[in-house]
């Protein structure tokens, strides 16, 4: 294509055709394989939602894939996403492989320096995320954990009123 900016129709109406098929094809499988197909529970999960979205991008734009090339790696990605799914539930060590481990970073109104260290996240990350979640004062906070999915959970109490249940915390990494 000589022109950066402008493409033929024919070429343009293929590219719309194939977004709306890739779309609808989308849609039955996700609903047959389940919401799990876009979760992010874990990195691997992340990893699959990206791939995912890159394979859309390349089936629909590419005139170098055509759509049953994208539909069989779209199934596959599912296959792979339910098979390590099912491992990772029987198989503890595979979970330890496959997923990150939840990370304590603060802990009753305390900054744990050395874990956001060794997870390489700032204090001015933390801060903002605390402020994210409302919270005035380091004393409310019980506890900030890194998820395995790379998001931060604040649990606080803003009146400190409510004991805090430890099993909350259960399986998270306290100190690194």
């Amino acid at each position: 294509m000589n022109d950066w900016f402008l493409a033929p129709l024919p070429h343009v109406l293929w590219i719309a055709l194939s977004c709306v098929v890739y779309y609808v094809f989308t849609i039955l499988t996700t609903r047959l394989v389940g919401l799990r197909s876009f979760t992010t529970f874990s990195s691997f999960d992340f990893l699959i939602t990206l791939a995912m979205g890159a394979l859309l991008a390349s089936t629909v734009v590419s005139q170098d894939v055509a759509l049953v090339e994208g539909f069989t790696a779209l199934l596959a990605l599912y296959a792979l996403q339910i098979s390590v799914a099912l491992v990772r539930t029987r198989w503890p060590y595979v979970r330890k492989w496959v997923d990150n481990p939840p990370t304590l970073l603060m802990e009753n109104g305390q900054v744990l320096h050395r874990n956001l260290r060794a997870v390489r996240i700032t204090e001015d990350e933390l801060r903002a995320k605390l402020r994210a979640h409302n919270v005035h004062n380091y004393t409310q906070v019980k506890a900030v954990v890194l998820e395995s999915s790379g998001e931060v959970s604040v649990l606080y109490d803003a009146h400190a009123t409510l004991p805090f249940q430890p099993t909350l915390l259960e399986g998270v990494i306290r100190e690194l």
